[in-house]
């Protein structure tokens, strides 16, 4: 039986995400602390903690799933049995430079 994942955990990681890009974008990665994220996420501290060790675990995990989106995008794409036509194409590379636009913070810090 799969157990679900708790919904106020994925809000969770995804309010402490966000501001971690948006704090990347304002203060950089050095000068961003915890306190920095909770209070941008509306957090306990303790709830980052919950997720995450420390800052460079939250930056690894950010862009393991960076990296496995683009996979995924790559992965539809590929598995198709029909080769690609100029429009999907396109359609796959947008959906690639989006992933990164959305994502520009964290390839800058690592």
């Amino acid at each position: 039986m799969n157990k679900k994942t708790d919904l106020r955990i994925i809000r969770s990681k995804h309010s402490i995400k966000k501001a971690f890009i948006e704090l990347l974008t304002e203060k950089g990665y050095e000068g961003i602390t915890i306190q920095d994220i909770a209070d941008k996420a509306m957090i306990n501290r303790n709830t980052f903690y919950l997720h995450y060790q420390n800052k460079p675990d939250l930056l690894n995990a950010s862009m393991d799933e960076l990296i496995e989106e683009l996979k995924s995008t790559l992965k539809q794409c590929s598995s198709s049995k029909t080769p690609l036509s100029g429009s999907m194409l396109e359609q796959l590379m947008q959906t690639i430079l989006e992933k990164i636009q959305d994502n520009i913070p964290f390839t800058k810090h690592c």
